[in-house]
């Protein structure tokens, strides 16, 4: 029969438990006879167990890829028409699969809003702790929260938007893993209201009624900034930071602050 034999050589770097064999040289096409318990058919074998670890990281590369369109273009569809009204086949048409492709991410819409509402919430809370400095006193932590609250959420538009007006669709477990995560982030701006509050820095009658004016005047900037508009950005954080200081009674320490400008 007419087979081609093969040495293979062994590879620098091992990717299995098996041995790093990566590359083929040719040493005849002549007739020859081959025993396949011999070493051409542990080869073969190799190279068809090699095949198939290629091909399952190619597909898992391609899975996470698919699941993050159907992220993005659902949420783009909730935003815009709210999620009631957005069903999954319309969501695979926009990624361009069928819809059935769809429940090997996620298992039903229900699933698909709640990863969306999680991951926000997860995102928003790891770039925080990021931001975080512990050598600040309470009035340059407030200011810093409020700076880092508005740049974060007028990248995000859809993802805030559907964060706070899809919560009602969530289930009540679901809802609650969300509820969790928003306390968790509020918490941030307690913590900082008591330390200033226990320093001195600032006049409180209540921490967690002003922690949640603050998140609420800063989460509102989303509903009407145009980055095309008036106002940069920056000068717009400028002007929020000193609401939120005066909301948090640091009226003397805002006022010496204009007094250096």
């Amino acid at each position: 029969m007419n087979t081609v034999r093969t040495r293979w050589r062994p590879h620098n770097h091992c990717e299995a438990d098996f041995c790093g064999i990566r590359q083929a040289e040719v040493l005849s096409s002549k007739d020859i006879a081959l025993d396949f318990d011999g070493w051409l058919f542990f080869n073969l074998t190799y190279v068809h167990l090699i095949s198939e670890v290629a091909l399952a990281r190619t597909t898992g590369s391609i899975g996470i890829e698919t699941a993050e369109r159907i992220r993005s273009e659902a949420e783009k569809l909730f935003a815009a028409r709210g999620f009631a009204a957005v069903s999954m086949r319309e969501i695979a048409g926009a990624v361009g699969v069928q819809a059935a492709a769809l429940y090997n991410h996620f298992s039903n819409k229900q699933a698909l809003l709640e990863d969306l509402l999680v991951s926000h919430m997860e995102g928003l809370i790891a770039a925080w702790k990021a931001e975080t400095n512990a050598a600040e006193t309470a009035g340059e932590a407030l200011e810093r929260f409020a700076r880092f609250h508005i740049r974060y959420h007028t990248g995000r538009s859809d993802a805030v938007f559907i964060s706070y007006m899809e919560l009602r669709n969530l289930e009540p477990d679901n809802f609650r893993r969300v509820e969790d995560l928003r306390k968790t982030y509020e918490a941030f701006v307690v913590g900082i209201l008591e330390d200033g509050h226990a320093s001195g820095e600032f006049e409180l009658a209540d921490t967690r009624i002003t922690a949640m004016a603050i998140i609420a005047m800063l989460t509102g900037v989303n509903t009407w900034y145009r980055s095309r508009g008036r106002l940069s950005l920056s000068e717009i954080e400028d002007i929020y930071t000193k609401m939120v200081l005066r909301s948090a009674g640091a009226q003397q320490k805002e006022a010496s602050c204009l007094a250096a400008e």
